[in-house]
């Protein structure tokens, strides 16, 4: 049976960075009893507020994604034994995706940045992340028997409302506010018809799927 579940800020975990340099907003860790950064996981969401440059933390087996939610770029090199090289420039709601071992040096450039990170466990989890500007309906379905798939929306601005008439789901989401949908397949396939209404041009949200392999 599809379950959900909605997270306020206040349920986010205050978390120090795997390289002590920084602190994030863990939103969400899959299994939640995991204790970041001793315990293994499947997946993991944070957001972190950054206001100065320097490496990202490593994380080997896991893939990462990253969006710049605030802030005007930010530039990302590669740190080689050459030094550091510029490999991307992020800019406000892009996604850049690299693996967790790469050696990363973010420049903030003074700048007050708010970042989104999606991290999955490498072979484990195939993760699929969009950027929400507008409303849309769409259907997730799962066939095999014990077949796993969970959603994780996230509201950055604004308001939107999410919908799903089959787990009783009619949930208007604010600034900051998540919600997870769980499906698992049991005897039979099973689907979950997910609408989302968004009124204000300038909502901006985010939609991670994370399918269990």
């Amino acid at each position: 049976m599809p379950r959900h579940q909605l997270f306020r800020p206040a349920d986010y975990r205050i978390q120090r960075w795997k390289n002590g340099l920084g602190s994030t907003s863990q939103l969400y860790i899959q299994d939640p009893s995991a204790e970041f950064p001793i315990d293994p996981y499947l997946f993991r969401i944070s957001s972190a507020r950054v206001n100065s440059s320097g490496p990202f933390s490593l994380f080997p087996g896991y893939d990462r994604s990253l969006v710049l939610v605030e802030g005007k770029s930010l530039q990302l090199d590669e740190i080689s034994t050459y030094g550091r090289e510029p490999l991307k420039t992020l800019l406000p709601m892009e996604e850049f995706s690299f693996e967790g071992e790469r050696s990363i040096y973010a420049q903030a450039d003074g700048q007050d940045l708010i970042d989104y990170n999606v991290f999955t466990k490498r072979g484990a989890v195939a993760s699929q992340s969009e950027i929400i500007h507008e409303s849309f309906s769409r259907t997730f379905r799962i066939f095999k028997k014990g077949e796993r798939l969970s959603i994780f929306v996230t509201c950055l601005s604004d308001k939107m409302t999410l919908q799903a008439s089959s787990i009783g789901l009619n949930q208007e989401l604010e600034a900051w506010h998540s919600m997870l949908i769980e499906i698992e397949a049991s005897e039979f396939a099973t689907s979950v018809e997910l609408k989302v209404f968004v009124e204000n041009p300038s909502t901006r949200g985010i939609l991670s799927q994370f399918h269990f392999t």
